[in-house]
């Protein structure tokens, strides 16, 4: 989010004959704006995608509650959706979001802000006193659904996103930059991925065009496409909403 320059020391582990340092890369969890946002916010939520970025989740979490103990905290990502008793049990979140975040994310926030119970909110999984409740998942969000991002509320921290995780940026190339998510869902069954087998749903023409438009006039230089499986549609004989062949 801000500082990609600013490196922390936080583990170091044996390894062999050596040993392994990780590193916490962007703004510091001991810094005043952490803890500024922190004390100032009623949920914070975190995106875990990948297990090996697991253990700064947490360290997140857990530094947050420390400053706030009122706090809530919310995760979510294929990680956290994976393994939610992880994340309710280590990590001590709320709730763990199970599925598509566009129909229940607003009323688990409104719910767990003010104090109510999530007793039938589909696609979430929380701690009922000892036991943890996973509810029923709702169908996947249709991605003509999805709305834009409201990049209003985070306008003075647009030209801090200059990180890519795919390493430094190419000459020419020049940031703010934003991940462009233009479909959902993959028709294949690998074990290893937690999209598997889930519907593929893709943007229509005119929706990319607004959701391209929407990114310039918010200020971004660069687009990085990010998707489930970009290839799936080639497995397609047709693709919803159009009359084309997936390879076509």
């Amino acid at each position: 989010l801000a500082l990609p320059d600013a490196e922390e020391l936080y583990k170091v582990v044996p390894y062999g004959d050596g040993v392994l340092e990780h590193y916490r890369v962007g703004l510091s969890l001991d810094s005043e704006r952490f803890r500024d946002v922190v004390r100032s916010s009623d949920l914070i939520g975190v995106t875990v995608n990948f297990t090996q970025e697991a253990d700064v989740a947490g360290e997140i979490g857990r530094r947050a509650r420390a400053l706030n103990s009122a706090v809530k905290l919310v995760y979510a990502g294929a990680d956290a959706r994976a393994r939610p008793d992880h994340y309710l049990g280590r990590f001590g979140a709320d709730a763990v979001v199970l599925g598509d975040g566009e129909r229940c994310g607003p009323d688990l926030v409104s719910r767990l802000v003010n104090g109510r119970s999530l007793e039938g909110l589909p696609s979430v999984a929380y701690r009922d006193g000892p036991s943890i409740t996973r509810s029923v998942a709702a169908p996947p969000v249709p991605i003509e659904e999805v709305p834009l991002p409201a990049f209003d509320l985070v306008a003075s921290d647009i030209p801090l996103w200059v990180e890519s995780h795919e390493g430094d940026l190419p000459t020419g190339v020049e940031p703010p930059l934003a991940y462009v998510e233009t479909s959902r869902g993959c028709h294949e069954t690998c074990a290893f991925c937690y999209s598997a087998g889930i519907k593929y749903r893709p943007m229509l023409d005119a929706q990319i065009v607004a959701y391209a438009d929407h990114l310039r006039l918010s200020g971004f230089r660069t687009l990085l496409l990010i998707a489930d499986n970009e290839l799936t549609p080639l497995l397609m004989p047709r693709v919803h909403g159009t009359n084309d062949s997936g390879r076509e």
